[in-house]
């Protein structure tokens, strides 16, 4: 018996070691990109108008400006806080790239530490590593493999309003699940769910859905939930405070003289068949099918109460429609940014694992049989070799499979090409003041995935006039040939 267990134990050891390393693969590339990651749009007119309005204090400064924002532009409390601690203000690419860095890491601790919190309270009494680091996994793959990630991993404007709330969110429901009875970290998690949905508004309804939805999990499961009440308020009064916010309505009337609230739902309907179509084509349901195989085999055989699947299918398409729906509204004409589709990306991948565990969980809390074969590892190894080849399907897949690509082009040198012409520009910036300066640029690569400084050859272009105030220049034009 201890031979067997001492074989078991070593086999979980091999596969922990194999997922991990899978997922460091999957992460890495994101992270090493972020030393070549430059400053971008916003993030030059922001600084030049936060640092106009200061006078050198540190933390009012900031809060003035985060009221400031809030009165004329958005209600993101927490994203213009935050944008106001931009790395290259304090210690130039290094502190950028080192932001970025942070930030990745931080949105891969929030997933991994999700999902590690749902799998213990919900299916599994004991923690089985090999388990959580398998659905943190495909919860990265999904989420990045074909994403392009220049507005939420290497643009500081957009980490701020987006990436970083949606990990302080994914986090303060991380530490609801896991509510023991400890005063200080209840106080913690309504501290971070008020924080999080300070963040863009699809970021506040996604942490607010989540809320709500794991309120109805408590009482169904007759659990202490009178934490997750608090919590739940916590995240709709803060969600609250951004929507009213004036400069909300100040700003969409550039964009728009009207909100269209039957339109905006029409087309966030839409959007989330069409995405979740798409991933389902896209690997996906083999991928869940066979995680629910070792979630079937794995999980405790418990008699609680799980949700219909068809109701909680339901309520699960409304709360990806309700994510959707702010941007939607904001943006009538249809358009949808890359950092909304980040995270609306995030919401159904949860929302899938979510209705996963909940199916699985009723189907085995009816049986004790388990699904025989020869050992469940196999499983894994199917489902790994699944990722692996899906990206190769098609050259057009295998160009859309980002770590793939960083790495590509990592060796070819186009991200050393990237980054020269970048440093080229804001070197003549720097050493120009006072002038019209006038860059021409001869050789040019498309690195599609980082966030560019978006400079063009109008100087009277927003973006060129801002940057042309952070560096004291006339003017700035830059030219591609």
């Amino acid at each position: 018996m201890k031979d067997l267990l001492l074989k078991a134990n070593r086999k979980d050891g091999i596969m922990v070691m194999i997922l991990t390393i899978i997922l460091v693969l999957l992460v890495m590339p994101f992270i090493i990109v972020s030393m070549f990651g430059t400053v971008s749009a916003d993030d030059f007119t922001n600084l030049v108008a936060f640092i106009s309005s200061s006078n050198d204090s540190f933390l009012m400064d900031r809060l003035n400006w985060t009221i400031y924002v809030y009165k004329g532009w958005q209600g993101t409390y927490t994203g213009n806080f935050l944008s106001t601690f931009n790395g290259y203000y304090f210690h130039g690419m290094l502190g950028l790239h080192i932001e970025f860095i942070l930030n990745i890491i931080l949105f891969f601790i929030s997933i991994l530490v999700f999902c590690q919190s749902m799998i213990k309270k919900t299916i599994l009494s004991d923690n089985r590593l090999e388990f959580i680091i398998l659905v943190t996994v495909i919860s990265m793959f999904l989420i990045l493999y074909d994403y392009n990630p220049n507005e939420v991993f290497y643009w500081h404007t957009g980490l701020a309003m987006y990436t970083i709330p949606l990990s302080i969110g994914l986090l303060s429901i991380s530490l609801s699940i896991l509510y023991d009875g400890n005063v200080f970290a209840g106080i913690f998690s309504v501290l971070l769910s008020f924080i999080s949905v300070g963040g863009a508004l699809d970021v506040a309804a996604l942490v607010c859905t989540l809320n709500l939805l794991l309120l109805c999990y408590k009482l169904l499961q007759r659990k202490p939930y009178r934490l997750q009440i608090v919590v739940f308020c916590a995240s709709f009064i803060g969600a609250l405070i951004n929507v009213v916010a004036p400069g909300n309505y100040i700003r969409h009337s550039d964009i728009s003289t009207e909100f269209n609230v039957f339109e905006a739902l029409i087309k966030s309907f839409e959007g989330v068949v069409s995405r979740n179509w798409e991933l389902a084509i896209g690997g996906t349901i083999p991928l869940f099918f066979l995680m629910g195989i070792l979630m079937y085999n794995w999980m405790d055989r418990r008699r609680d109460r799980y949700v219909n699947p068809i109701v909680l299918f339901v309520a699960l398409l409304i709360g990806e429609i309700i994510v959707d729906f702010p941007v939607r509204l904001g943006y009538s004409s249809g358009y949808f940014p890359l950092r909304c589709e980040f995270v609306a990306r995030c919401t159904a991948v949860i929302f899938i694992l979510i209705f996963e565990m909940n199916l699985v969980g009723g189907i085995s809390s009816r049986s004790d049989k388990l699904i025989h074969f020869d050992k469940q590892y196999v499983s894994v190894i199917v489902l790994v070799t699944i990722m692996s080849i899906t990206p190769f399907v098609s050259q057009e897949a295998l160009n859309n499979y980002y770590p793939f690509r960083i790495y590509q082009d990592l060796a070819n040198g186009e991200l050393d090409k990237y980054e020269d012409t970048n440093n080229l520009i804001i070197s003549r910036l720097m050493e120009s003041k006072g002038e019209n300066v006038v860059i021409e640029i001869f050789e040019t690569n498309d690195v599609d995935y980082l966030a560019s400084l978006r400079l063009q050859e109008d100087p009277e272009y927003w973006v060129n006039k801002g940057t042309a105030s952070y560096f004291e220049n006339e003017s700035i034009s830059v030219i591609y040939k």
